[in-house]
């Protein structure tokens, strides 16, 4: 499905966390279905998982809650530090509240882990930075 503007939609490699029910909850989210993606994902019971914790911070975030995000993003960077949705989305709240500084770090974490800047997780993170500095 299409990612609302300011999000960055990825299919988690590896297996998944509860399969089906986890893309279910992913997709309720990205269509900007924010409360009962958030409660979907809950649900799911794997806040121990960094595409889980990424999805529920985001969720979190879009509903006003930035503490509350900021608290599963980093727990979703506790459990796998170069988690990239986590670093495009966690910089994208830095972003968001007027933190340029360390967007801007995240946004070079992530070059550096995807070897440049062709990866989906750093454009949409420059987009945003970009949008904040006009």
């Amino acid at each position: 499905p299409p990612s609302p503007a300011g999000t960055v939609a990825a299919t988690p490699p590896g297996a998944q966390p509860a399969g089906d029910r986890f893309f279910q909850a992913r997709d309720l989210i990205l269509e900007g279905k924010y409360q009962i993606g958030l409660a979907a994902m809950q649900a799911l019971d794997k806040g121990d998982n960094p595409d889980v914790a990424a999805y529920i911070g985001l969720a979190n975030n879009k509903l006003g809650r930035a503490s509350d995000a900021r608290t599963w993003y980093e727990k979703a960077l506790a459990i796998d530090p170069n988690h990239l949705l986590t670093l495009a989305y966690f910089g994208m709240l830095r972003a968001e509240q007027g933190d340029l500084s360390n967007a801007q770090d995240y946004l070079e974490k992530i070059r550096g882990l995807c070897g440049g800047t062709g990866c989906y997780e750093y454009a949409a993170l420059q987009a945003v930075i970009a949008s904040k500095r006009r």
